[in-house]
């Protein structure tokens, strides 16, 4: 291999292995991921996401929240996925500001995942969609 495909091998290791490491580390805490790109702030994303941090910070939780691009599924924008330890990731659809607080409130204070408003979880089980039971055009 040459040098400079040695070099191309190096870098890519240790941003897998950073990519690895903060993985690692948010599945300790609680965090939020506000879906902002353009489809997200079309819809309202945010203030979706105002909503969430300061809701969070009033309530003095230990959750992060994260600005993240496209879902991948624009048509149910604003979306919002929450992690807490104990509860696999789950993915909330056509969050507005007001469902944004009952998030805060009933589950990252209150431990109610709020399942009603959920639109899928992102690991397989047996029990509730995930992304791949929704259908996705292909163009």
């Amino acid at each position: 291999m040459s040098t400079q495909g040695i070099a191309v091998e190096q870098n890519y290791q240790e941003l897998k292995n950073e990519a690895l490491e903060k993985s690692d580390r948010l599945k300790e805490k609680a965090y939020v991921m506000v879906g902002t790109a353009t489809c997200g702030r079309a819809a309202g994303a945010l203030e979706v996401l105002d909503v969430f941090r300061r809701e969070i910070i009033q309530r003095g939780l230990d959750v992060e929240v994260l600005e993240v691009g496209c879902l991948g599924h624009c048509y149910a924008e604003p979306m919002v996925i929450i992690s807490v330890p104990g509860h696999p990731p789950l993915c909330y659809a056509y969050v507005d500001e007001g469902m944004a607080g009952r998030l805060v409130t009933d589950f990252l204070a209150g431990g109610d995942p709020c399942f009603e408003f959920a639109m899928a979880v992102l690991e397989v089980n047996d029990i509730f969609p995930t992304f791949a039971d929704y259908p996705r055009g292909v163009y």
